[in-house]
Parts: C-alpha cells; sequence; structure tokens
C-alpha cells in the first residue's frame, strides 16, 4: 500500500472518530435535557388529569450514527478535493464541519420530501405549507448547531494539534 493511501485512510479514520465522538456528545447532552425536562414536569403537582408525553426517542444509536456518517463523508470529500487549498489542520476540520452541515442540510429536506410524499399520498391534495414548516424548523435547528459543531471541530482539531498529529 503506497503512502498516500495510507495518509488518506489516516485521515478518513480521524473522520469517523470525529463523528462518532461528536454524534455520542450530543447524544448526551439531548437525552441529558430530556431527562432534566421531564423531571421538571414531573415535579410539577397534578391537575386532576394527566398527558401522556411522547417519550425521547429511544434509539440512541441514531445520532452518533447519523453522525459517523456524514463526518466521514465530509472529511473524504474535503481531504479528496479542497486538501490542497486548505493548509491548517484548523480550517480542514471546519470545513469538515460546513460540508457535514450542508450533507445534513440535504439529508434533512429529502427525507421531509419522502415523509411528506409518503403520508400523503392517499390523498389528491398535498399541504405543501407543512412539509415547508418542516423544512424551516429543521433548517433552523441546523442553524442554531453550527456553532456548537464549529466549536467542537476546533476543539478536535487542537486536540489532535496538541497530540502532534498534522494532518491534512
Amino acid at each position: 500500500m503506497n503512502s498516500s493511501k495510507s495518509h488518506k485512510l489516516k485521515v478518513v479514520a480521524l473522520g469517523a472518530i470525529n463523528g462518532i465522538l461528536f454524534g455520542t456528545l450530543l447524544e448526551i447532552v439531548l437525552r441529558s435535557l430530556f431527562l432534566y425536562e421531564k423531571y421538571l414536569r414531573d415535579k410539577r403537582p397534578s391537575g386532576g388529569f394527566s398527558i401522556s408525553y411522547f417519550p425521547y426517542p429511544f434509539s440512541w444509536w441514531y445520532l452518533p450514527l447519523l453522525s459517523f456518517v456524514f463526518v466521514t463523508l465530509a472529511t473524504f470529500i474535503v481531504h479528496r478535493y479542497f486538501s490542497r487549498y486548505i493548509k491548517f489542520s484548523i480550517w480542514f476540520w471546519q470545513t469538515v464541519g460546513v460540508v457535514a452541515l450542508l450533507g445534513y442540510a440535504v439529508y434533512l429536506i429529502l427525507r421531509s420530501f419522502y415523509y411528506h410524499y409518503l403520508y400523503f399520498s392517499e390523498y389528491d391534495f398535498l399541504p405543501i405549507e407543512s412539509l415547508i414548516t418542516g423544512i424551516e424548523s429543521d433548517l433552523f435547528m441546523l442553524l442554531i448547531a453550527s456553532p456548537i459543531i464549529a466549536a467542537f471541530n476546533l476543539l478536535f482539531a487542537l486536540v489532535l494539534k496538541w497530540r502532534k498529529i498534522n494532518l491534512p
């Protein structure tokens, strides 16, 4: 195996580690916020009737897997097509975060279209307002998540620099 393929494999492996760490951290934070909100809701006195709240999804693997896939693909794309233009490791990982965020935005839009047409396929009309509202809320959440992704990738790049792993 030549060194360029080996170097590319190391970079993609670091991207996979970045994705798994970010997805796991995000899952822990979101699950903790959900449990804290549930604790606060259970502390309030009941008004005589109870509303069944839909619990947080029990798919603990969804965010880490999704983050793993998108960050690994983004790392491969950035390393393959943009590494000659990016000279610093910090900018490399920030670009990976932007590309992963754009890929996830495309995924959310395609998923919204798929579910929208799947659930409303038996009707003659398609309420396009509900589709647009769903896409807007998903993209707004990505806008809120973008500084978190930038901060995490900055921290990841600084840890790699501290460990003397100078990539790309």
